[in-house]
């Protein structure tokens, strides 16, 4: 099992060979496979663990039951090539079942094939390893910290630097060992000199410059100490570049809500469950003239304009609700004011408590519109009464007058009607047909774009399925007909109307009246129908010969 990185050969790989081989080595040696089953064992392994060829055959684990996770690593990286050989000591449970210190020395060994067959597995008695140095534990430490350290003299002279103080400075730490520290710190490191001597240690934050002229924010703690008649510092730097960034984006961020909140145009405040302000925006500071800044901290209701705005908050914060909202009235600069408050409770970061913002909009003007509004609707029902009473009294002495004009201002409010329908209708009956021939052509022409292009892209394939194209081509000439149809109807009203009231014909004219009776039969044909429960009525036209 003696050294160097090289795996264990032997003037023949065969396995029998070579357990025969161990088994008379002055030491205490085992032969194990791949699977770490043990091959060949050595009468001194024998000895040494109490154990008898019987352990031929079986796991090595099986005898070492509790080996440590490190010991199995080492083995597995043995078997896979990764390292030549290892060896160390440590605390092992032996198969009696006592704990000693041990040993290991684990090679590979080869096969025919010059490749990897098992181990060689070497163990002796062992002492406890020896802890480090205090000093050079100390020292390792030091050097390979997270944390930039440096010792300066009570001068400021730079003594000693480690590794991540170099790295974020950019300087060797032959160059760092001649700088002062004062060329670093540009925050002021000797004003805070006399601070640190005085308090033994002092935790700032400050800028450092580095080798190539830029500065970082770092955070410090310096510790003061003498030593054989000496003064020195020790400061431990953190770079804080990160957490600035997020500190600067979190105050960025409340100055944006607060200028939000500020720009609501009502009072608003946010208050903890213990009922104490959180803070308000500016137009609720303005319209109690105190700065935004003497609320925090003030329990709700210090300022005792409002009863009924405390009894809110509190019944809000009692129940389980997350939202509310109530009318109050709160005495602002002597005015009694009324107040639309909107409440919704939200969970600060750090606390299981919630917290809830208060939001009241002025609805003074609105409450005062809404008191004259129901005054002038009862001074409208009372002239409405009023009225309603002189109609009366209008209507029984007019009856007659108005039953006499009744028939001729129908006749000019129909002819009126006829005549504004009339034109629109023209318009509409004159345009269906040029829309049916315009809609045929159009539908002509998609078929030949179908014919020639059956396979149009993606966008127009899901145009025309969302719309409904068959149904729509199918569907669109129906619809024309059904206008058409429909405009002649009301233009067969209108003539109706037109002959019922006669007003663009002479006074007195010879009529035909089974005309007159048509007419009047189609505008009443709605009449005629059935409708709700009544039957419908049936018109038999049986008319004679008029002279």
């Amino acid at each position: 099992m003696a050294g160097g990185g090289e795996k264990e050969r032997s003037p023949t790989s065969d396995p029998e060979t070579l357990g025969r081989f161990v088994q008379y080595l002055p030491a205490a040696v085992a032969m194990v496979d791949q699977e770490m089953t043990y091959l060949a064992c050595s009468a001194c392994w024998f000895q040494q663990w109490e154990l008898d060829s019987e352990i031929i055959g079986k796991s090595h684990y099986q005898i070492f039951p509790n080996l440590s996770a490190s010991w199995q690593q080492k083995a597995r990286k043995c078997l896979a090539g990764e390292s030549g050989e290892f060896s160390w000591s440590e605390l092992t449970t032996v198969p009696d079942g006592e704990e000693k210190w041990v040993k290991w020395t684990i090679k590979p060994w080869l096969s025919d094939e010059n490749a990897i067959g098992g181990l060689m597995l070497c163990s002796e008695p062992g002492d406890r390893p020896q802890p480090p140095d205090r000093l050079q534990l100390t020292q390792a430490a030091m050097d390979r910290a997270a944390l930039g350290v440096l010792w300066t003299t009570g001068e400021g002279q730079i003594c000693y630097a480690n590794q991540r103080a170099c790295e974020s400075l950019g300087y060797s730490i032959e160059e760092l060992l001649e700088l002062n520290l004062d060329k670093i710190d540009t925050g002021g490191w000797g004003d805070r000199v006399n601070k640190i001597k005085e308090e033994n240690s002092l935790t700032f934050e400050s800028s450092y410059r580095t080798k190539d002229g830029s500065s970082f924010p770092v955070k410090v703690t310096v510790n003061y100490l003498e030593f054989n008649d000496s003064e020195y510092y020790c400061a431990f730097v953190r770079d804080i570049s990160e957490s600035k960034k997020v500190r600067l984006g979190l105050i960025d961020a409340r100055e944006q809500l607060q200028a939000v909140l500020d720009a609501v145009p009502g009072l608003v405040s946010w208050v903890d469950s213990d009922l104490r302000y959180l803070g308000v925006n500016r137009h609720l500071a303005n319209a109690y003239g105190l700065p935004a800044e003497n609320f925090i901290g003030k329990e709700v209701g210090f300022l005792k304009t409002s009863l009924k705005f405390n009894e809110f908050v509190y019944e809000f914060f009692a129940s389980s609700e997350l939202k509310a909202a109530k009318e109050v009235t709160a005495s602002v600069r002597g005015i009694s004011t009324t107040y639309l408050i909107g409440a919704q409770k939200y969970h600060r970061s750090g606390s299981s408590q919630a917290a809830a913002v208060f939001v009241g909009l002025d609805i003074s003007d609105r409450k005062e519109m809404e008191v004259a509004l129901r005054r002038s609707e009862e001074r409208s029902r009372h002239q409405a009464s009023e009225f309603e009473r002189t109609l009366q009294k209008l209507n029984s002495a007019t009856t007659q007058l108005i039953q006499k004009h009744k028939v001729s201002s129908m006749g000019q409010l129909v002819a009126s009607v006829a005549h504004e329908i009339n034109n629109p209708i023209n318009f509409i009956s004159g345009n269906i047909s040029h829309a049916s021939n315009y809609t045929e052509d159009l539908l002509r022409l998609v078929e030949l774009y179908q014919q020639y292009y059956p396979e149009p892209i993606e966008e127009i394939e899901e145009e025309m399925e969302g719309m409904g194209f068959e149904f729509l081509k199918q569907d669109l000439p129906n619809l024309l007909d059904s206008m058409t149809a429909g405009s002649e109807r009301i233009r067969e009203v209108v003539r109706s109307l037109r002959l019922f009231s006669r007003v663009d014909e002479a006074e007195m004219k010879p009529v035909d009246l089974h005309e007159g009776l048509d007419s009047a039969l189609l505008i009443l044909q709605n009449r005629l129908q059935a409708k709700g429960g009544r039957g419908g009525i049936s018109a038999i036209k049986e008319y004679g010969k008029l002279p």
